[in-house]
């Protein structure tokens, strides 16, 4: 059971505002367009834990992919480039 002064508050070292800290061994995901298809690998079969920014992050690629496919690209797009 923990205390009320535990070693969290107690150092300073709590969790920031958004409530989360990154990790540091989060495994990589790659998103494509790929035959008409979104293209979504995980090299490693970890499980994944992300914060809201880097979900938000793969979720941008994963629609920039959805773009390319609906386009008719087979290349993978930046999201992160401004679209004309």
């Amino acid at each position: 059971m923990a205390e009320s002064g535990d070693a969290a508050e107690e150092d300073g070292n709590g969790p920031p505002e958004d409530g989360v800290h990154p990790l540091e061994r989060t495994a990589p995901i790659y998103v494509e367009a790929t035959d008409g298809y979104v293209d979504i690998r995980q090299p490693k079969g970890d499980p994944t834990l992300y914060t809201p920014e880097e979900a938000r992050d793969v979720a941008r690629d994963i629609l920039a992919a959805a773009d390319a496919t609906e386009g008719g690209s087979e290349s993978r797009t930046d999201p992160h480039e401004e679209r004309p």
